[in-house]
């Protein structure tokens, strides 16, 4: 039986309509494949730069609140934050190229601390997801693509590639915004952009006023006062309240010539019997008299004393240099 031809208008049998129609479909099958790979390598190098622009944002989101502090946690960084932040960061809304819908934007994580985050995209998997603890260690997922303040290993670099947005940190220093950094410094105290206030020392990571009333970290971090009751840290000195007469009894308590247990008082040196020439000092036994800041000697008698004539330190001059009945002739 023969098969009978059939031709269409343009002069194909039906037949080989039917083999190029199988030829297309064998080469479409294996170029597709390296279309779509060519197609998420342009994905990856727009979620990089993208990324970049939103750590920059979140940067300025950062120096920009009062007091300073990151984004929540959240799906919508640039809707919820960054275009309506004062002054506006960014004019609308970056979307992930490998997010679930087309306006879904990028992830956004902070740490429970609020020192840490990151920005993370899908990924070529389409299902990659990132987390960050209070130490700035993170977690990815099914290779997300990522930039983070922390040195987060898998993390790329937002317009390139490499283990984390700093290349990797040593010497016990911390990823912050691309800059390896001491979390020992005022302007990243314990964390990344934790700016100590002025007069303030980072001391093990907490902001903290070394010129005050911290007794641990008396006048320098760590400089610890003694635990005693009476010992105190005032100005950033450790002082002893019970005798430091200018802080008798409790910090910025009086200037007093006299301090004990912690009670202070300004005598006159010179007559007063009970503080004479010092502190406490009483005169006594023969004589309760103080003169010229010495307890009188009992010897001296001021009927004839040249020094003492008539009262304690009167002098006889060179006109009248003796004395009788206490007055000088």
């Amino acid at each position: 039986m023969k098969i009978k031809s059939f031709h269409t208008k343009a002069g194909l049998t039906i037949l080989e309509i039917l083999v190029v129609v199988a030829v297309l479909a064998i080469l479409l099958s294996v170029r597709l494949p390296k279309f779509s790979g060519i197609q998420d390598q342009g994905y990856v190098s727009q979620a990089q730069a993208e990324l970049k622009t939103l750590q920059l944002g979140v940067v300025s989101y950062y120096a920009h609140a009062n007091p300073h502090a990151y984004p929540a946690t959240t799906t919508t960084l640039a809707a919820s934050y960054l275009t309506s932040a004062t002054p506006r960061i960014v004019k609308a809304p970056l979307y992930d190229p490998f997010g679930a819908t087309t306006s879904s934007e990028y992830n956004f994580k902070r740490s429970s601390n609020s020192k840490y985050y990151i920005i993370y995209s899908r990924g070529v998997s389409r299902s990659g997801s990132a987390t960050i603890d209070d130490t700035g260690a993170g977690v990815l997922t099914n290779n997300p693509i990522c930039v983070s303040n922390a040195a987060v290993t898998g993390c790329l670099k937002a317009g390139g590639s490499g283990t984390d947005a700093c290349g990797g940190c040593k010497g016990g220093k911390h990823c912050c915004n691309g800059t390896c950094v001491d979390f020992s410094s005022t302007s990243n105290c314990g964390g990344c952009g934790t700016i100590c206030a002025g007069g303030q020392s980072c001391c093990h990571g907490v902001c903290t006023n070394t010129n005050g009333t911290d007794k641990s970290n008396c006048g320098g971090c760590a400089v610890a006062c003694s635990s005693a009751s009476n010992v105190a840290c005032c100005s950033g000195s450790c002082v002893d309240l019970n005798t430091n007469n200018s802080n008798c009894g409790s910090c910025g308590h009086g200037y007093y010539a006299c301090c004990v247990s912690g009670s202070g008082w300004n005598p006159d040196f010179q007559n007063d019997p009970n503080n004479c020439g010092g502190c406490n000092v009483t005169c006594s036994g023969y004589t309760t008299e103080c003169c010229a800041g010495t307890c009188k000697d009992p010897s001296v008698d001021y009927q004839s004393d040249t020094s003492n004539c008539g009262s304690c330190g009167s002098v006889c001059g060179m006109y009248a240099p003796n004395c009788s009945g206490g007055s000088c002739y």
